[in-house]
Protein backbone atom coordinates (compact mmCIF):
# COMPACT_ATOMS: atom_id res chain seq x y z
CA UNK A 1 0.00 0.00 0.00
CA UNK A 2 1.18 3.33 -1.03
CA UNK A 3 0.85 6.56 1.34
CA UNK A 4 -0.71 8.65 -1.34
CA UNK A 5 0.41 12.12 -2.87
CA UNK A 6 0.68 15.83 -1.54
CA UNK A 7 1.18 17.82 -1.08
CA UNK A 8 17.00 34.69 -28.00
CA UNK A 9 18.98 36.09 -27.92
CA UNK A 10 20.72 36.89 -24.49
CA UNK A 11 20.58 40.42 -22.94
CA UNK A 12 23.68 41.73 -21.29
CA UNK A 13 23.46 44.13 -18.70
CA UNK A 14 26.93 45.91 -19.69
CA UNK A 15 26.14 48.82 -17.30
CA UNK A 16 29.32 50.62 -16.26
CA UNK A 17 30.37 49.95 -12.65
CA UNK A 18 29.60 52.13 -9.54
CA UNK A 19 27.67 52.36 -6.66
CA UNK A 20 23.92 53.48 -7.22
CA UNK A 21 22.98 55.37 -4.32
CA UNK A 22 19.49 56.44 -3.48
CA UNK A 23 18.37 60.44 -3.73
CA UNK A 24 14.59 61.71 -3.35
CA UNK A 25 11.61 59.42 -4.02
CA UNK A 26 11.79 56.07 -5.28
CA UNK A 27 10.75 55.96 -8.90
CA UNK A 28 8.64 53.42 -10.69
CA UNK A 29 9.95 52.89 -14.53
CA UNK A 30 8.66 50.78 -17.56
CA UNK A 31 10.45 48.14 -19.69
CA UNK A 32 8.65 46.91 -23.26
CA UNK A 33 8.64 43.35 -23.68
CA UNK A 34 11.58 42.23 -26.66
CA UNK A 35 10.64 43.02 -30.37
CA UNK A 36 7.83 45.75 -28.87
CA UNK A 37 6.98 48.60 -31.66
CA UNK A 38 7.69 51.84 -30.05
CA UNK A 39 6.06 54.96 -30.68
CA UNK A 40 8.15 57.44 -28.74
CA UNK A 41 11.51 58.03 -27.89
CA UNK A 42 11.93 56.35 -24.56
CA UNK A 43 11.61 57.99 -21.29
CA UNK A 44 11.02 54.57 -19.06
CA UNK A 45 7.49 55.84 -18.33
CA UNK A 46 4.87 53.46 -19.23
CA UNK A 47 3.79 55.30 -22.74
CA UNK A 48 7.27 55.69 -23.79
CA UNK A 49 8.88 52.44 -21.91
CA UNK A 50 12.63 51.70 -22.08
CA UNK A 51 13.46 48.55 -24.89
CA UNK A 52 15.00 46.53 -22.57
CA UNK A 53 16.42 45.86 -19.00
CA UNK A 54 19.74 46.85 -20.24
CA UNK A 55 18.17 50.29 -21.46
CA UNK A 56 16.88 51.30 -18.31
CA UNK A 57 20.11 50.99 -16.52
CA UNK A 58 22.41 52.13 -19.28
CA UNK A 59 20.02 55.50 -18.50
CA UNK A 60 22.16 55.85 -15.49
CA UNK A 61 18.47 57.11 -14.16
CA UNK A 62 18.04 53.56 -11.76
CA UNK A 63 18.76 54.16 -7.85
CA UNK A 64 18.39 52.31 -4.86
CA UNK A 65 14.91 51.58 -4.20
CA UNK A 66 13.18 52.36 -7.55
CA UNK A 67 11.08 50.13 -9.09
CA UNK A 68 11.60 48.61 -12.78
CA UNK A 69 8.08 47.47 -14.20
CA UNK A 70 8.53 44.22 -16.46
CA UNK A 71 5.97 44.80 -19.21
CA UNK A 72 3.42 41.60 -20.58
CA UNK A 73 5.73 39.80 -22.68
CA UNK A 74 9.23 37.75 -23.19
CA UNK A 75 12.66 39.72 -21.85
CA UNK A 76 14.99 37.55 -22.81
CA UNK A 77 18.33 36.64 -20.79
CA UNK A 78 19.41 38.95 -17.94
CA UNK A 79 22.84 39.60 -16.73
CA UNK A 80 23.45 42.13 -14.19
CA UNK A 81 27.10 42.96 -13.77
CA UNK A 82 28.73 45.08 -10.65
CA UNK A 83 25.33 46.85 -9.81
CA UNK A 84 25.70 48.46 -6.45
CA UNK A 85 22.61 50.04 -4.21
CA UNK A 86 22.14 51.01 -0.96
CA UNK A 87 18.74 50.01 -0.80
CA UNK A 88 17.37 47.25 -3.26
CA UNK A 89 16.63 48.22 -6.93
CA UNK A 90 13.26 45.98 -7.29
CA UNK A 91 12.12 44.32 -11.48
CA UNK A 92 9.05 42.70 -11.26
CA UNK A 93 6.24 41.98 -13.64
CA UNK A 94 3.86 45.39 -14.73
CA UNK A 95 0.50 42.63 -14.09
CA UNK A 96 1.30 39.38 -12.02
CA UNK A 97 3.72 36.86 -14.06
CA UNK A 98 2.63 37.88 -17.53
CA UNK A 99 6.72 38.64 -18.29
CA UNK A 100 9.04 36.40 -18.77
CA UNK A 101 12.75 35.80 -18.39
CA UNK A 102 14.96 33.25 -20.09
CA UNK A 103 17.42 33.42 -17.06
CA UNK A 104 19.03 35.37 -14.74
CA UNK A 105 23.00 35.94 -13.82
CA UNK A 106 24.09 37.69 -10.81
CA UNK A 107 28.35 38.57 -10.99
CA UNK A 108 30.30 39.01 -8.64
CA UNK A 109 29.75 42.55 -6.56
CA UNK A 110 26.40 42.83 -7.65
CA UNK A 111 24.13 44.01 -3.82
CA UNK A 112 20.57 44.72 -3.67
CA UNK A 113 18.09 43.73 -5.92
CA UNK A 114 14.50 42.48 -5.69
CA UNK A 115 12.72 40.10 -7.82
CA UNK A 116 9.39 39.24 -7.97
CA UNK A 117 6.54 37.71 -9.63
CA UNK A 118 8.06 36.55 -12.76
CA UNK A 119 8.08 33.83 -15.04
CA UNK A 120 11.42 32.72 -15.44
CA UNK A 121 12.32 29.66 -17.83
CA UNK A 122 14.13 29.17 -21.19
CA UNK A 123 12.64 29.11 -24.89
CA UNK A 124 12.62 25.68 -26.38
CA UNK A 125 14.91 26.74 -29.36
CA UNK A 126 17.35 27.33 -26.46
CA UNK A 127 19.79 24.08 -25.87
CA UNK A 128 21.15 25.31 -22.87
CA UNK A 129 20.97 23.35 -19.35
CA UNK A 130 22.38 25.65 -16.66
CA UNK A 131 21.14 27.80 -14.31
CA UNK A 132 17.74 30.04 -14.09
CA UNK A 133 19.34 32.01 -11.43
CA UNK A 134 22.97 32.17 -10.48
CA UNK A 135 24.55 34.27 -8.25
CA UNK A 136 28.19 34.30 -8.06
CA UNK A 137 30.07 34.48 -4.50
CA UNK A 138 30.77 38.03 -4.63
CA UNK A 139 26.91 38.85 -4.79
CA UNK A 140 24.83 39.83 -1.58
CA UNK A 141 21.44 40.90 -0.46
CA UNK A 142 19.39 39.41 -3.03
CA UNK A 143 15.48 38.64 -2.57
CA UNK A 144 13.49 36.43 -5.09
CA UNK A 145 10.10 36.68 -4.18
CA UNK A 146 6.93 34.98 -6.04
CA UNK A 147 8.29 33.53 -9.31
CA UNK A 148 7.42 30.86 -11.31
CA UNK A 149 10.17 28.78 -12.51
CA UNK A 150 10.30 25.55 -14.66
CA UNK A 151 13.12 24.57 -17.16
CA UNK A 152 10.89 24.69 -20.40
CA UNK A 153 7.34 26.11 -20.61
CA UNK A 154 6.52 22.14 -20.56
CA UNK A 155 7.41 21.08 -17.20
CA UNK A 156 4.08 21.20 -15.92
CA UNK A 157 4.24 17.85 -17.90
CA UNK A 158 7.29 16.59 -16.07
CA UNK A 159 6.02 13.37 -15.16
CA UNK A 160 5.19 12.72 -18.72
CA UNK A 161 9.14 13.39 -20.18
CA UNK A 162 11.38 10.64 -20.91
CA UNK A 163 14.98 10.29 -19.99
CA UNK A 164 15.76 11.67 -22.66
CA UNK A 165 13.57 14.76 -22.18
CA UNK A 166 15.30 15.55 -19.05
CA UNK A 167 18.67 15.05 -19.66
CA UNK A 168 18.25 17.64 -23.15
CA UNK A 169 16.58 20.37 -20.90
CA UNK A 170 16.52 20.12 -16.90
CA UNK A 171 18.27 23.16 -15.81
CA UNK A 172 19.17 24.26 -11.79
CA UNK A 173 16.62 26.55 -10.98
CA UNK A 174 18.71 28.37 -8.22
CA UNK A 175 22.73 28.58 -8.02
CA UNK A 176 23.23 30.80 -5.09
CA UNK A 177 26.50 31.35 -3.95
CA UNK A 178 26.88 34.77 -2.16
CA UNK A 179 25.15 36.32 1.19
CA UNK A 180 22.63 37.56 3.02
CA UNK A 181 19.95 35.93 -0.33
CA UNK A 182 16.41 35.26 0.30
CA UNK A 183 14.03 33.08 -1.68
CA UNK A 184 10.88 32.89 -0.42
CA UNK A 185 7.11 31.88 -2.10
CA UNK A 186 8.91 30.38 -5.40
CA UNK A 187 7.39 27.52 -7.37
CA UNK A 188 9.67 25.38 -9.26
CA UNK A 189 8.94 23.09 -11.44
CA UNK A 190 10.62 19.85 -13.73
CA UNK A 191 14.20 21.06 -12.80
CA UNK A 192 17.12 19.06 -12.10
CA UNK A 193 17.85 20.69 -8.82
CA UNK A 194 16.04 23.14 -6.94
CA UNK A 195 17.54 25.97 -4.54
CA UNK A 196 21.51 26.07 -3.89
CA UNK A 197 22.12 28.80 -1.48
CA UNK A 198 24.82 30.37 0.00
CA UNK A 199 25.78 31.56 3.96
CA UNK A 200 23.21 33.81 5.58
CA UNK A 201 20.16 32.47 3.35
CA UNK A 202 16.64 32.37 4.34
CA UNK A 203 15.15 29.67 2.28
CA UNK A 204 11.38 29.77 3.18
CA UNK A 205 7.66 28.65 1.57
CA UNK A 206 9.22 27.09 -1.61
CA UNK A 207 7.57 24.33 -4.10
CA UNK A 208 9.91 22.13 -5.63
CA UNK A 209 8.12 19.79 -7.84
CA UNK A 210 10.04 17.19 -9.67
CA UNK A 211 13.87 17.83 -9.89
CA UNK A 212 16.33 14.44 -10.71
CA UNK A 213 19.29 16.19 -8.60
CA UNK A 214 19.27 17.43 -5.11
CA UNK A 215 16.09 19.51 -3.83
CA UNK A 216 17.75 22.04 -1.58
CA UNK A 217 21.41 22.33 -0.63
CA UNK A 218 22.38 25.11 2.57
CA UNK A 219 25.45 26.06 4.24
CA UNK A 220 26.51 28.45 7.25
CA UNK A 221 23.98 30.83 8.93
CA UNK A 222 20.98 29.66 6.80
CA UNK A 223 17.09 28.76 7.53
CA UNK A 224 15.46 26.60 5.18
CA UNK A 225 11.51 26.60 6.47
CA UNK A 226 8.50 25.80 5.87
CA UNK A 227 9.17 24.25 1.71
CA UNK A 228 8.27 21.71 0.10
CA UNK A 229 10.31 19.10 -1.81
CA UNK A 230 8.81 16.61 -3.90
CA UNK A 231 8.87 13.84 -6.36
CA UNK A 232 11.83 12.45 -7.38
CA UNK A 233 13.41 11.51 -10.85
CA UNK A 234 15.88 8.87 -11.84
CA UNK A 235 17.80 10.68 -14.89
CA UNK A 236 20.87 9.78 -13.74
CA UNK A 237 21.60 6.02 -12.64
CA UNK A 238 24.68 6.44 -10.28
CA UNK A 239 23.68 9.70 -8.50
CA UNK A 240 22.39 10.14 -4.49
CA UNK A 241 19.79 12.80 -5.03
CA UNK A 242 19.16 14.50 -1.50
CA UNK A 243 15.72 16.47 -0.45
CA UNK A 244 18.38 18.32 1.21
CA UNK A 245 21.99 18.95 1.25
CA UNK A 246 25.00 20.24 2.69
CA UNK A 247 28.60 19.45 3.20
CA UNK A 248 31.97 21.07 3.74
CA UNK A 249 35.37 20.09 2.44
CA UNK A 250 36.69 22.40 4.83
CA UNK A 251 35.70 24.58 8.23
CA UNK A 252 32.28 23.32 9.76
CA UNK A 253 29.04 24.66 8.85
CA UNK A 254 27.38 26.47 11.79
CA UNK A 255 24.01 27.36 12.81
CA UNK A 256 22.22 25.73 10.05
CA UNK A 257 18.59 25.31 10.74
CA UNK A 258 16.23 23.34 8.93
CA UNK A 259 12.22 23.64 10.43
CA UNK A 260 8.74 22.43 9.15
CA UNK A 261 9.84 20.95 5.71
CA UNK A 262 8.26 18.46 3.61
CA UNK A 263 10.16 16.16 1.75
CA UNK A 264 8.17 14.01 0.03
CA UNK A 265 10.08 10.99 -2.73
CA UNK A 266 7.17 10.11 -4.50
CA UNK A 267 3.34 12.02 -4.15
CA UNK A 268 1.91 10.47 -7.76
CA UNK A 269 -0.84 7.99 -7.44
CA UNK A 270 1.25 5.45 -9.78
CA UNK A 271 4.59 3.88 -9.82
CA UNK A 272 7.07 5.43 -12.60
CA UNK A 273 10.59 3.90 -14.64
CA UNK A 274 12.10 7.52 -13.43
CA UNK A 275 10.72 6.99 -9.88
CA UNK A 276 13.73 7.78 -8.03
CA UNK A 277 14.62 6.66 -4.39
CA UNK A 278 15.64 9.90 -2.49
CA UNK A 279 17.94 10.59 0.95
CA UNK A 280 15.49 13.00 3.05
CA UNK A 281 18.16 15.28 4.82
CA UNK A 282 22.11 14.03 4.26
CA UNK A 283 24.72 15.43 6.25
CA UNK A 284 27.83 12.95 5.45
CA UNK A 285 30.74 15.41 5.33
CA UNK A 286 30.76 17.63 8.59
CA UNK A 287 31.60 18.74 11.01
CA UNK A 288 27.81 20.68 11.42
CA UNK A 289 28.15 23.05 14.72
CA UNK A 290 25.30 24.43 16.49
CA UNK A 291 22.65 22.23 13.91
CA UNK A 292 18.97 22.49 14.37
CA UNK A 293 16.68 19.50 12.16
CA UNK A 294 12.71 20.05 13.70
CA UNK A 295 9.08 19.76 13.06
CA UNK A 296 10.08 18.11 9.11
CA UNK A 297 8.63 15.26 7.68
CA UNK A 298 10.37 12.83 5.12
CA UNK A 299 8.48 10.03 3.27
CA UNK A 300 11.12 8.06 1.44
CA UNK A 301 12.09 4.27 0.60
CA UNK A 302 15.89 4.98 1.15
CA UNK A 303 17.66 4.50 4.34
CA UNK A 304 18.71 7.84 5.50
CA UNK A 305 15.74 9.68 6.58
CA UNK A 306 17.93 12.06 8.55
CA UNK A 307 20.97 11.27 8.54
CA UNK A 308 24.13 13.47 10.22
CA UNK A 309 28.10 12.71 10.11
CA UNK A 310 30.11 14.53 12.72
CA UNK A 311 27.93 17.32 14.27
CA UNK A 312 28.55 18.86 17.62
CA UNK A 313 25.80 20.89 19.66
CA UNK A 314 23.01 19.64 17.51
CA UNK A 315 18.84 19.60 18.02
CA UNK A 316 16.94 16.54 16.19
CA UNK A 317 13.37 17.34 17.33
CA UNK A 318 9.80 16.82 16.31
CA UNK A 319 10.41 15.09 13.34
CA UNK A 320 8.32 12.78 11.42
CA UNK A 321 10.78 10.08 8.98
CA UNK A 322 8.13 7.19 7.78
CA UNK A 323 8.90 4.61 4.31
CA UNK A 324 6.81 6.13 1.66
CA UNK A 325 5.16 2.38 0.69
CA UNK A 326 3.03 2.17 3.92
CA UNK A 327 4.91 -1.13 4.87
CA UNK A 328 6.38 -2.37 8.11
CA UNK A 329 10.14 -1.91 7.35
CA UNK A 330 13.47 -0.57 9.14
CA UNK A 331 14.02 2.44 6.66
CA UNK A 332 14.38 5.36 6.51
CA UNK A 333 15.65 6.55 9.49
CA UNK A 334 17.53 9.00 11.73
CA UNK A 335 21.01 8.47 12.18
CA UNK A 336 23.57 10.19 14.04
CA UNK A 337 27.05 8.76 13.77
CA UNK A 338 30.55 10.13 14.03
CA UNK A 339 32.46 12.08 11.51
CA UNK A 340 34.31 10.10 8.99
CA UNK A 341 37.98 10.74 10.84
CA UNK A 342 35.99 8.45 13.75
CA UNK A 343 35.61 11.85 16.40
CA UNK A 344 32.32 10.65 18.08
CA UNK A 345 29.37 13.67 17.61
CA UNK A 346 28.88 15.70 20.84
CA UNK A 347 26.60 17.53 22.42
CA UNK A 348 23.59 15.96 20.51
CA UNK A 349 20.02 15.57 21.74
CA UNK A 350 17.83 13.45 19.42
CA UNK A 351 13.96 13.87 21.16
CA UNK A 352 10.16 13.06 20.37
CA UNK A 353 10.83 11.92 16.46
CA UNK A 354 8.95 9.44 15.14
CA UNK A 355 10.81 6.95 12.83
CA UNK A 356 11.20 3.41 11.24
CA UNK A 357 14.32 3.42 12.72
CA UNK A 358 17.03 5.11 14.87
CA UNK A 359 20.70 4.64 14.49
CA UNK A 360 23.50 6.33 17.13
CA UNK A 361 24.95 5.30 20.38
CA UNK A 362 23.41 7.30 23.31
CA UNK A 363 26.65 8.56 25.30
CA UNK A 364 26.65 10.38 28.18
CA UNK A 365 31.03 11.45 28.05
CA UNK A 366 30.09 12.53 24.92
CA UNK A 367 26.45 14.01 26.01
CA UNK A 368 24.44 12.33 23.32
CA UNK A 369 20.70 11.71 24.37
CA UNK A 370 18.21 9.72 22.07
CA UNK A 371 14.98 10.26 24.31
CA UNK A 372 11.05 10.78 23.69
CA UNK A 373 11.33 9.13 20.06
CA UNK A 374 8.70 6.67 18.68
CA UNK A 375 9.80 3.67 16.21
CA UNK A 376 6.35 3.72 13.75
CA UNK A 377 5.28 0.37 13.86
CA UNK A 378 2.96 -0.05 11.00
CA UNK A 379 2.94 3.54 8.62
CA UNK A 380 0.28 2.38 6.87
CA UNK A 381 -1.70 2.72 10.51
CA UNK A 382 0.78 5.62 11.61
CA UNK A 383 -1.90 8.54 10.48
CA UNK A 384 -5.34 9.83 10.80
CA UNK A 385 -5.06 10.40 7.21
CA UNK A 386 -2.38 8.89 4.79
CA UNK A 387 -2.40 12.50 3.03
CA UNK A 388 0.82 13.31 3.26
CA UNK A 389 -0.36 16.95 2.12
CA UNK A 390 -2.15 17.27 5.29
CA UNK A 391 0.19 15.85 7.44
CA UNK A 392 3.25 17.75 6.32
CA UNK A 393 1.31 20.88 7.27
CA UNK A 394 -0.23 19.40 10.46
CA UNK A 395 3.75 18.90 11.38
CA UNK A 396 4.45 22.15 11.01
CA UNK A 397 2.15 23.25 12.88
CA UNK A 398 3.27 21.18 15.63
CA UNK A 399 0.54 18.75 16.15
CA UNK A 400 1.60 15.09 17.02
CA UNK A 401 0.96 12.52 14.43
CA UNK A 402 -1.33 9.29 16.15
CA UNK A 403 1.60 6.44 16.44
CA UNK A 404 0.47 3.02 16.72
CA UNK A 405 1.73 1.15 19.44
CA UNK A 406 0.07 -2.02 19.16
Amino acid sequence: MHLRSMLLAALTLAASAGAGVSVGAAADYYVAPLGAVLSCPATGTQACPWASVAAAFGSKKIVGGDTILLMDGYHGALDFKYLMFETAVKIQSMTARNAQVASINFSDSTKNFSLRNLKIWRPDSDTGTGYLIRAYSGSSYLTFENLEMRSRADSINHLNWSQARWVAVATTAFDLRGSYNIVRNNTITGVSGGIYAGRNSLVENNIIDGFSNDGMKGVSESTFRNNVVKNSFKVNPDYHRDGFQSYTPGPPITNLVLEGNAILQWTYGTDHPLKAPLQGVGMFDGYYDDLVIRNNLIATQHSHGISVYGTRRATIVNNTVVNLDGIVATVPWIKVAPHYDGTPSRDVLVANNLAMQFQGIPSTENNVVFTANSVILNPAQAFESDALELAAYARAAGIRFREDSS
